[in-house]
């Protein structure tokens, strides 16, 4: 009975191995929930801790996807491409500019963030647990300028938890706040309206 039991322990424990995802394969599933997206809004929150000043800042704000255009909102800039115009709104300098455009490169892009990290990065499971999987992805060329970045999701919905980096000796952390896929976006949300009393200055060549 007792090598029974072992028996069946061995096997568990084996089974458990063989559907252990490697580090690989977590951010090729992550990859592939992002590229399937045709419509995207997260909430979140960035925390910027500047090393050699010994100041944090934090900033919140929302962002929307669909179809090529977005919607990015932040306290002190808000950024609107209705697909044939990018507007950016600075409220502290009472401006908006103006620029007519086919195509803008949207501030937030989960599906070529990652797959930049599949192509340039090396990525390591730092832990695995029911809620959550965190890779740590460092750069495949030594020479590499970019920075090693860490990135949590939960391992089903695969939902980003947050992202967090290095930068100019300054750390920054990303945590999505909220994350949701293939909701329906108000097309209001992508038509921006001009505040009063602002000046609207066209950039367009």
């Amino acid at each position: 009975m007792r090598k029974i039991g072992l028996s069946l322990i061995f096997l568990f424990a084996m089974a458990s191995c063989v559907k252990a995802e490697t580090a690989g394969e977590w951010l090729d599933k992550l990859y592939l929930h992002y590229n399937a997206s045709g419509r995207l809004y997260l909430q979140f929150e960035q925390k910027t801790t500047h090393t050699l000043f010994k100041k944090t800042e934090v900033a919140r704000g929302e962002f929307w996807a669909d179809a090529g255009r977005y919607r990015l909102a932040l306290p002190d800039r808000v950024e609107v491409y209705d697909g044939a115009f990018l507007w950016v709104y600075t409220p502290s300098e009472k401006e908006v500019q103006k620029q007519k455009t086919e195509r803008a490169s949207t501030p937030f892009r989960p599906k070529e963030i990652l797959e930049k990290l599949k192509k340039e990065f090396n990525p390591v499971v730092v832990r695995e647990e029911r809620g959550v999987i965190i890779l740590r992805l460092t750069p495949k060329r030594r020479d590499a300028a970019e920075p090693p970045v860490v990135v949590s999701f939960h391992p089903k919905s695969f939902l980003l938890g947050s992202m967090s980096w290095e930068e100019a000796g300054d750390s920054v952390t990303v945590k999505f706040v909220r994350t949701a896929r293939d909701m329906r976006i108000n097309p209001k949300k992508f038509a921006f309206v001009v505040p009063k009393a602002v000046k609207v200055r066209d950039i367009s060549l």
